[in-house]
């Protein structure tokens, strides 16, 4: 199983923490991560099925696996035969952080690959590539605005 976290702490939570009692503190971050790991889901869904076609760096399939995806009329572009694997992706957030789980044994050999199988990681590309990680925290960033603002309107 397949488990990277991808744990956001802005600069400034020890300031905010300062003028938040705990309760309300641990909501508004709780609502936060929420938000950012539904983010951080998608992505991951996505990168299964599309990683090919999205540029993050995967090798070509081997031709037995085009074959195969031919002939079965599977996409070429991810990492789809029943949808398991794509089916099996989790979300948990806590107030302290946000974990992605993909739930199926292979999902370790896709991600980090075999002796027969390539790498093409689709978890860990949500915090190694700058777009999928920046849309994360633009959304852990956008949902601390609005809560704030919410709390303590301008």
């Amino acid at each position: 199983m397949v488990k990277p976290e991808i744990t956001i702490n802005p600069d400034d939570l020890k300031r905010l923490r300062k003028k938040l009692t705990i309760k309300w503190f641990n909501i508004i971050l709780s609502h936060c991560l929420d938000d950012a790991s539904k983010i951080a889901k998608e992505l991951v869904e996505d990168n299964i099925y599309r990683g090919m076609e999205k540029g993050i760096g995967w090798p070509p399939f081997a031709e037995a696996t085009i074959r195969y995806k031919t002939k079965h009329a599977r996409p070429l572009t991810g990492l789809v035969d029943t949808g398991k694997m794509h089916k099996s992706v989790l979300k948990r957030h806590t107030t302290k952080d946000a974990t992605i789980t993909v739930n199926t044994p292979y999902a370790t050999y896709h991600e980090h690959g075999t002796e027969h199988i390539p790498a093409r990681s689709f978890l860990g590309m949500v915090a190694k590539k700058k777009d999928q990680r920046n849309e994360v925290v633009k959304s852990f960033k956008k949902k601390l605005d609005k809560e704030l603002n919410q709390k303590w309107p301008k």
